[in-house]
């Protein structure tokens, strides 16, 4: 008896597996499918930065781009919202540099499905302006200095979870 209740349960499973699609409903599939091919959250941003040159001793200004890819937006920093994500860019003062709190640009307001009021966002191509010292003793050459930059992609639907990209700055102290 157990023999042929086991034989039965498997059988019933094997149908229901071969049967992906038991309404016919090809549609929802075929917009799943598309929802994946979107790019991928982590590929919403790139991040680039020239060369800074600074003297020992004095204070600069690095300037850092971000270009968000479309069909993406980020939250601005800071956000129109205190429940949103700002994107923020953080490097460690190390080496005798210290880095000020950067300089974020204004958000554009702009109206999304899934939010009832206008959102402070950034999309395209943005410049955040990022306050360095050089301390009299910092060391002279090219350097390379590693930060980290988080945001939280969205496109017109829906907002991902939020990333975390390394980033790094080259820095020349003269």
């Amino acid at each position: 008896m157990k023999q042929s209740l086991l034989i039965l349960f498997c059988l019933v499973l094997s149908a229901c597996a071969g049967n992906e699609n038991p309404r016919g409903n090809s549609s929802n599939q075929t917009a799943n499918a598309q929802k994946t091919s979107q790019p991928k959250p982590a590929e919403a941003m790139t991040f680039s930065a020239e060369k800074m040159q600074i003297e020992a001793g004095n204070s600069g200004e690095a300037i850092l781009k971000l270009k968000i890819q479309p069909p993406f937006h980020v939250n601005s920093n800071p956000p129109s919202e205190d429940n949103l994500i700002p994107t923020t860019i953080e490097f460690e003062s190390k080496n005798g540099l210290t880095f000020e709190k950067p300089n974020y640009p204004v958000g554009e307001l702009k109206k999304f499905q899934f939010s009832e009021k206008p959102l402070l966002i950034y999309e395209g191509e943005i410049e955040i302006k990022l306050p360095v010292k050089a301390d009299a003793k910092a060391a002279k050459g090219e350097q390379t200095v590693s930060g980290k930059l988080r945001f939280q992609p969205c496109d017109e639907e829906v907002c991902y979870r939020p990333q975390t990209v390394d980033v790094v700055l080259p820095i020349e102290i003269s």
